[in-house]
């Protein structure tokens, strides 16, 4: 029965820069603290990394907290400093652990919730992930809250921030993201050069269920831009930026 599996995992003070030396394709340096504990179906974690680097890229702080308990996965994700995060998240999921499969099944008709936030992003903080145009720059934050079933979910997004413009006055960036069960819109404004709208319906207990398709979703949208193309250049494929 779930009482029979039981396990236990620590490592402290581990190198991350030992593991990619055996594992190149790792790519990762820093110290990381971990403790697992597994009793039935029941999992406690704990991951905490410092001095991180990710492709010889400096990343900093993350950590990772949690448990699943009867069922309910609960925990934060964090990736900066505890009393000022670049990045966070919170959740609560409906999870189904096997440890015999093993396997991770997520009951979607009950209830989730997410909370998601970031600060201050810019093209150098985010440069371990993307590797922006040397003349990019920006500003944002961002959050994203939903919580619901996916038939009965609400969530709603917001981004905020700056756009460099070269010698002029930066941008003002702005989303706001909607989701509902059977709707989703986007709203998004670079100044008053950029304006997007667009508007999806998808399902999305029946695209999860496999009766719906996105690519049959119904979509709807405008773009308006009056912008010169070197203030977009930096964002765009190829070598359009001169």
């Amino acid at each position: 029965g779930e009482g029979a599996w039981h396990a236990a995992a620590r490592l402290q003070q581990a190198d991350l820069g030992a593991w990619t030396a055996v594992f190149p394709v790792l790519g990762l340096a820093g110290r990381l603290d971990l403790a697992a504990e597994l009793a039935g179906a029941d999992l406690n974690l704990a991951v905490d990394g410092a001095d991180l680097r990710w492709r010889g890229e400096a990343i900093g702080e993350a950590a990772l907290h949690g448990q699943l308990q009867a069922g309910v996965a609960r925990g934060a994700m964090r990736w900066g400093p505890v009393q000022a995060p670049h990045a966070s998240l919170g959740f609560s999921l409906p999870l189904t652990l096997d440890p015999a499969a093993p396997s991770l099944t997520w009951r979607h008709r009950e209830p989730l919730r997410l909370s998601a936030r970031a600060a201050g992003l810019t093209p150098a903080r985010l440069r371990p992930f993307w590797r922006a145009h040397p003349a990019a720059a920006f500003t944002v934050d961002a959050q994203l809250d939903a919580e619901g079933t996916l038939g009965a979910l609400t969530g709603e997004g917001r981004l905020t921030g700056e756009l460099a413009d070269g010698d002029r006055p930066p941008l003002p960036l702005a989303a706001a993201l909607k989701v509902r069960p059977r709707s989703q819109r986007l709203e998004a404004s670079v100044g008053p050069a950029i304006k997007l709208s667009a508007t999806t319906r998808l399902p999305l207990l029946a695209w999860r269920e496999g009766e719906a398709h996105p690519g049959t979703a119904e979509v709807a949208g405008a773009l308006a831009l009056a912008v010169p193309l070197t203030t977009l250049a930096p964002y765009l494929p190829g070598d359009l930026y001169a």
